[in-house]
């Protein structure tokens, strides 16, 4: 059975305070998966996070999964550019004849 106290406390007070719970949304016991946290990542790095998604990251997003997501876009920006250079390079050697 279901305990009524419970129930009308649901959802927590402090979570009422930054956004309203929603039936469609992630309920507060939750965190979010992997693949929903390299969503918000992708999101918050193009500039295209609404204030409530950034909440709701922030109140049920696991940190450990934002540092290696962010590490890992990291590292992929990096070998992209290192790519691009060094193709460039190939590019202008072969171009001036060296």
């Amino acid at each position: 059975m279901s305990d009524p106290s419970r129930d009308r406390d649901f959802p927590p007070r402090e979570l009422s305070s930054v956004e309203e719970w929603k039936p469609g949304g992630i309920p507060p016991h939750q965190r979010l998966t992997f693949w929903q946290s390299v969503v918000a990542v992708l999101s918050a790095l193009f500039g295209v996070r609404s204030r409530e998604g950034f909440r709701r990251d922030l109140t049920y997003g696991n940190p450990v999964f934002f540092i290696l997501i962010g590490f890992i876009l990291f590292c992929l920006f990096i070998a992209a550019l290192w790519i691009f250079v060094q193709f460039l390079l190939i590019y202008l050697i072969h171009r001036e004849g060296l």
